[in-house]
């Protein structure tokens, strides 16, 4: 049987090294002029050097540039081919409405022209790779239920890992970053939806780019924080909230190649919903498992009934995943238009319907 390292026709695997390359030294030239005034590797000493990268992935930092400082014994290690940070789910405890990317992809300049990768131990196109960086997608949902449900509760004590206790959160809460509003709260869920699903989007296309198209192929099962995404359903506002952060980060990335993966990870993706815990002040809306919720204010008369069964805001509502081929033939524009005029007409028969018939024959 043939092996793996002859089926890598010469390819090489590359090194990856991770640490925070926002802590790296910043250089205020590009690649291109590095590479021209041959400063994308200086020998500082006998013993030193610094080597540029060139940030790639999130596409609001493409093409910054950064110096890694090192011995230059055992370069192979010490400057490696890429280097990534990643901002573990499991600690998450941000407060902020803007948490930053949480992928940061940068290739080194002096080898940016290699061809492409081999990936002989399946480590990059492995799922259990990406997740034991990130999280699992269960992460995801904790921290998405806790700043959509969890929060809300002061003395509710949560088990997730990756978030803090509520009655924790609140002891050590100053007083600026104390705001919990429902609308603050959802921005902070907009911030971290279009940073994670934009981070997978990065993590497949970067494979796509600089590995065999064979490695990236087989990672189209990896899309699990997206597929676990398109099957929740929340309360209006946060539904909302959540469809935001999607739309961002693919708006951000229209010409990714591996966005035809994701549809084909999507198409095929129908196991059963998932329903984001509901909280006041929703009337009429799903408080999902048996503890009832103690709301925080009085309602101005009886309290609404809720249905027996779970009910929500689909967030994938309004979000189009395309090929590279509905873009190069320009078609989204048509479809979005096609999609508005419907919409438009909807609303205007909705309106008709409630003026009466009375009200119809004087506006025709």
């Amino acid at each position: 049987m043939e092996s793996k390292a002859s089926q890598t026709h010469g390819r090489r695997e590359a090194s990856i090294r991770y640490l925070d390359v926002n802590s790296l030294e910043t250089c205020e030239i590009s690649a291109r002029e590095a590479k021209h005034l041959r400063v994308a590797r200086l020998d500082t000493s006998l013993f030193f050097a610094k080597v540029l990268y060139e940030i790639q992935f999130p596409p609001e930092l493409k093409g910054r540039t950064r110096y890694l400082k090192g011995p230059r014994v055992f370069e192979q290690h010490v400057f490696p081919d890429f280097l990534v940070t990643i901002q573990k789910m499991l600690h998450y405890k941000s407060r902020d409405l803007e948490i930053g990317p949480q992928l940061i992809l940068a290739v080194r300049v002096d080898d940016s022209e290699t061809s492409s990768f081999a990936d002989p131990k399946d480590r990059l196109s492995s799922v259990e790779h990406l997740w034991c960086k990130f999280g699992s997608d269960h992460h995801l949902w904790e921290v998405l239920h806790f700043w959509s449900y969890d929060i809300y509760d002061p003395e509710e004590r949560c088990d997730h890992h990756c978030v803090m206790a509520c009655d924790e959160f609140w002891a050590l809460a100053y007083p600026e970053e104390a705001d919990c509003s429902r609308p603050t709260n959802n921005a902070r869920i907009r911030a971290f939806v279009k940073h994670m699903l934009g981070a997978e989007l990065d993590w497949n296309e970067f494979q796509w780019q600089y590995y065999d198209k064979a490695v990236a192929l087989r990672t189209r099962f990896s899309f699990r924080f997206w597929r676990l995404f398109s099957l929740m359903e929340a309360q209006p506002d946060v539904a909302k909230a959540m469809a935001a952060g999607a739309r961002e980060a693919l708006a951000a990335r229209p010409h990714y190649a591996c966005r035809t993966i994701l549809r084909e990870a999507l198409g095929g993706n129908r196991p059963r919903l998932r329903f984001l815990d509901g909280f006041y002040p929703h009337p009429g809306w799903f408080v999902h498992g048996l503890r009832p919720c103690k709301p925080r204010f009085q309602w101005a008369g009886k309290p609404p009934e809720f249905p027996r069964k779970p009910r929500g805001d689909s967030v994938m509502d309004g979000i189009h995943v395309y090929d590279n081929v509905e873009l190069e033939n320009k078609t989204i524009g048509k479809r979005l238009e096609a999609e508005r005029n419907l919409s438009s007409l909807k609303s205007n028969n909705e309106k008709l319907t409630v003026l009466g018939p009375e009200r119809k024959e004087v506006l025709s």
